[in-house]
């Protein structure tokens, strides 16, 4: 999941500019996270961060399955958190 992270981390680092830019503008700011069918082949037990490290429990295809459901619930959680204020984002 290192791949997310830095989606996590612009994201968490743009949001504070794209409310003080909506506030002062009175236009919406839009962020946009893309993911893939691929969140729906993940680990059976869903996001597994104790099989980060675990060579003997690594799959690949499922760690990028879990990675695209993490990018999926990241733009959820977005979308729950900021639904009042005038930034919208999309998931």
């Amino acid at each position: 999941m290192d791949c997310d992270r830095g989606h996590f981390l612009l994201t968490h680092l743009l949001v504070e500019n794209m409310k003080k830019t909506s506030r002062n503008s009175d236009v919406e700011g839009r962020i946009v996270l893309v993911s893939s069918e691929a969140h729906n082949v993940t680990y059976q037990e869903g996001i597994c961060l104790n099989k980060i490290n675990d060579e003997s429990g690594y799959n690949s295809y499922l760690a990028y399955g879990q990675s695209k459901l993490v990018n999926i619930l990241h733009a959820n959680e977005l979308s729950r958190h900021f639904k009042a204020l005038l930034v919208l984002f999309e998931s």
